[in-house]
């Protein structure tokens, strides 16, 4: 009296028609009825999308019915681990994840999790072993041409220019010093005005580079400072001054010494000044011969001889004042005929303590003594000492030296010069300042009379 019995089979209901039933609602029969099916696996009958074997997806629902919502979901991100809390993640420490847990961030470039001031676009600071920006490659390699700094064990001799490996003598800093501003420039055109650093001997030893301002608008001169030449005052002894290790212009100017003074109303004449320029051979050593002032007249008729001023100012007597001192530039040690600039020595006064001024130093001749009522000494020129108004050789200058008095009494001495200047022969009489001579130079030459009120100096620029 049974039907079909014995060969029965459950079906479970599949609301979402999705092939996967509910065991919600069963039933009883040879064959599924519509709406239902085998599989009692689904785990939400009103999803179609929520299955067994259904993608999971980051919607905090358990798509494949496994138990777990969002596990290994195909639309998952990869979160990293933040450590140190700067919110840049380690790449070598990531989970799969639809939301990220705590301590972790989506961004993967943190170069060192175990320090918050270590990440991408933090200040690097170099040479320090700390990769504080994360870019890559050494901290001792700062302009990234891959050569190390040479300050730190590497052979890179200018580290702030990508350009620059070995050599590099931009100047920019004492192991780069270069060799004049005009290596600098040539090498590298873009440099501008300021502060380098030089090396002139270039022998590979940068101890002893120094630093200078270059003018690289006009014509990279190499000055102390902005504007200020170097300079070489009066010392009394022979000075030197070694060129570049590269053919190098230097231009001169050079003030002879004044000669000495008497009381407040007169003295005796002032130096000359002579100017130019020259290029040099490497390594040529100049000699320097700066003037001094020739000493100071007395009263009338006391005393006895003034020294005349150093580098070939004349002798004084009693109340006439001694010749000052030429400046010089020559090429070889104690020769006069090397000679290639010379700035003259003014000549010294007469009679009375100066009553009567002697001449000025410079210019290519140098000036008369001056007397109203006395003998005087001549300036000296370019082809001969100072001679004198009196027709006595004794008194007339030579050849770098200014003549020396032939009275013992108030008698001017000679400023010294190319020619120096003449005494007047006699007693009272006033001499005759040296002449500057410029003819040794290039370009640029130039003289001047009676421009310098004190001992001689040299003022010089070089490129």
């Amino acid at each position: 009296g049974l039907v079909d019995e014995g060969v029965l089979i459950t079906f479970y209901v599949d609301s979402d028609s999705d092939g996967f039933g509910s065991v919600s609602d069963t039933v009883e029969a040879c064959f599924a009825p519509a709406g239902y099916t085998l599989s009692s696996t689904d785990c939400q009958d009103n999803d179609p999308s929520i299955h067994p074997g259904a993608l999971e997806t980051c919607d905090n629902e358990d798509d494949n019915c496994n138990g777990i919502p969002d596990d290994a979901a195909v639309d998952a991100e990869t979160w990293y681990a933040d450590t140190d809390g700067d919110t840049y993640g380690d790449p070598l420490a990531s989970v799969e994840s639809c939301l990220g847990p705590a301590n972790f961030v989506q961004t993967s470039t943190d170069c060192d999790d175990t320090l918050g001031s270590v990440h991408p676009g933090a200040v690097e600071i170099w040479y320090d072993s700390i990769d504080q920006d994360c870019s890559g490659g050494s901290d001792f390699d700062q302009d990234g041409d891959g050569a190390e700094s040479v300050d730190y064990g590497g052979n890179d001799e200018n580290d702030l220019d990508p350009a620059c490996i070995d050599a590099c003598r931009t100047g920019l800093s004492q192991i780069a010093a270069g060799i004049t501003c005009a290596t600098i420039v040539l090498d590298f055109p873009a440099s501008g005005n300021g502060t380098y650093w030089l090396d002139p001997d270039d022998d590979g030893d940068v101890t002893n580079a120094f630093q200078v301002y270059c003018d690289m608008s006009d014509g990279a001169w190499a000055f102390q400072s902005a504007g200020t030449p170097f300079t070489l005052d009066y010392t009394g002894s022979t000075q030197t001054l070694q060129t570049a290790s590269v053919a190098t212009e230097y231009l001169f100017t050079l003030y002879g010494a004044r000669a000495g003074r008497g009381h407040a109303s007169t003295h005796g004449g002032q130096g000359g000044m002579a100017e130019g320029s020259k290029t040099f051979d490497p390594n040529t050593t100049l000699f320097i011969e700066v003037g001094g002032v020739g000493e100071d007249a007395v009263q009338a008729d006391t005393g006895s001889s003034h020294a005349g001023g150093y580098n070939g100012g004349g002798n004084g007597t009693r109340g006439g004042s001694a010749g000052g001192g030429a400046t010089d530039v020559r090429m070889t040690s104690g020769d006069l005929n090397s000679r290639i600039l010379v700035a003259g020595g003014g000549g010294g006064c007469g009679y009375n303590s100066c009553d009567y001024p002697g001449g000025d130093g410079g210019g290519l001749n140098g000036t008369d003594g001056s007397s109203s009522s006395h003998q005087w000494g001549y300036g000296g020129s370019q082809g001969q000492g100072g001679q004198n108004t009196t027709g006595n050789s004794n008194g007339y200058g030579s050849f770098g030296q200014g003549g020396n008095h032939t009275q013992e009494n108030d008698e001017g001495g000679g400023g010294g010069g190319w020619y120096g200047g003449g005494t007047c022969g006699t007693d009272n009489g006033p001499a005759g300042g040296g002449s500057s001579y410029y003819s040794g130079m290039d370009s640029d030459q130039d003289t001047a009379t009676g421009v310098n009120d004190g001992a001689g100096y040299l003022e010089y620029i070089w490129r």
